[in-house]
């Protein structure tokens, strides 16, 4: 029978291993005897592998026996030492039915996975330690060279490990900010070209508030409150202002001077009303993360008594209100008048255009004698609350 010609490849990181499976199903009444060979570039007579490759085929078993109506595979694997790029063949023969298999095979040996993933749990401002363990298999001494990507994180520029043996790491980290940070660990092998590296990932506590400030008023009317803020170190410090919470306004950075104190200004300035809370960060890569809780109160504004309306009956009287829309977008406005006898709006249909003071008429219509005609007048956006 003529011979089958096929090609295989396989890709796996360094230090990993991978297997395939090449199986043989025998549909016929007799018993195939199946026979491998595998030969592969830069390996010595006595099947040993030359300490520099950097990867290396094997064949499991080398023989199988398949009876009729069953199946059996070899398991052809590759290794990878390194990064590399191994070629070999390998010769299958059904020596039953004389049935020939020539596979040329290719190994690429890619970056190495990260050993491991490091969790270390700090708190902010303060230094945690974390020991990683080193193992060398070999039979001879090594010596790493260590680089990271962490920020704020400290540890010996080298670790040496004696032969088949262990060794640990200490890696010191003293994050400034609260959260969840990524980053990576590198143990560079001196003398090659080889490294093994971990996955690092920071959960910080944030650190504990510097105290609480209340922040109460109106809807729509702004309350400031000046927080001295001392700069301890002998240098000047820029600091990044991080606002959490609702009608919150400040600078988005704060300059203090070496040595001084410095005063920062924030402006409460609510569109609805309710209770809540916010936050106020000063952060800075030295300095790390200060701040502030904040307590916020909103109430409605207070009614706005207009001055008094006079004509004569069968006549109308008029004013204007003024209703501010602070924001970027239109606001339609619901209106309500207890006292629709006496009292109308024009426009009917109120929008708020962005940024501006808008005026509304208000028009008074008597229907009695000297008598005082009165009425209390709502104006409502989801948004914005009420007037």
């Amino acid at each position: 029978p003529p011979q089958v010609n096929a090609q295989l490849e396989f890709l796996v990181p360094a230090k990993e291993k991978v297997t395939q499976d090449i199986p043989f199903n025998n549909e016929s009444d007799k018993r195939w005897s199946i026979v491998a060979q595998l030969t592969q570039d830069g390996i010595t007579k006595d099947g040993k592998l030359p300490k520099d490759e950097g990867g290396f085929f094997e064949i499991k078993p080398s023989r199988i026996d398949v009876d009729p109506k069953q199946t059996k595979a070899f398991q052809l694997s590759f290794s990878a030492n390194w990064t590399c790029e191994v070629h070999g063949s390998l010769r299958i023969e059904n020596q039953t039915t004389r049935q020939i298999y020539n596979y040329d095979v290719k190994g690429l040996g890619d970056d190495p996975m990260a050993i491991a993933n490091l969790n270390i749990k700090c708190k902010a401002r303060k230094t945690t330690k974390h020991r990683i363990e080193l193992l060398n298999e070999t039979n001879y001494p090594i010596t790493y060279k260590v680089k990271t990507d962490i920020q704020n994180a400290t540890g010996p520029l080298t670790v040496q490990i004696n032969p088949k043996n262990k060794n640990f790491y200490e890696l010191s980290v003293t994050p400034m900010r609260g959260g969840n940070y990524l980053g990576a660990i590198y143990f560079y092998e001196e003398g090659s070209d080889r490294y093994i590296w971990y996955t690092v990932e920071i959960q910080t506590e944030p650190p504990k508030a510097e105290g609480s400030i209340p922040l109460e008023t109106y809807v729509r009317r702004a309350v400031s409150v000046e927080i001295p803020f001392k700069n301890p170190v002998p240098e000047p410090m820029v600091f990044e202002v991080i606002l959490e919470g609702q009608g919150l306004i400040g600078d988005p950075t704060f300059a203090v001077n070496a040595n001084a104190t410095g005063i920062y200004e924030l402006i409460y300035s609510p569109l609805l009303s309710g209770e809540g809370f916010g936050k106020l960060y000063f952060v800075n890569e030295k300095m790390g993360e200060i701040w502030y809780d904040l307590e916020l109160k909103a109430e409605d504004a207070p009614p706005v008594t207009l001055d008094l309306l006079q004509c004569e009956l069968g006549k109308t009287a008029e004013t204007f209100i003024t209703l501010e829309n602070p924001t970027g977008d239109e606001l339609p406005v619901i209106h309500r008048i207890s006292n629709l006898t006496n009292f109308d709006i024009i426009p009917e249909r109120i929008i708020l255009p962005p940024f501006t003071a808008y005026p509304i008429k208000l028009i008074y219509t008597p229907s009695n004698l000297e008598v005082n005609e009165s009425a209390t007048i709502t104006f409502e956006n989801r948004s914005m609350g009420k007037w």
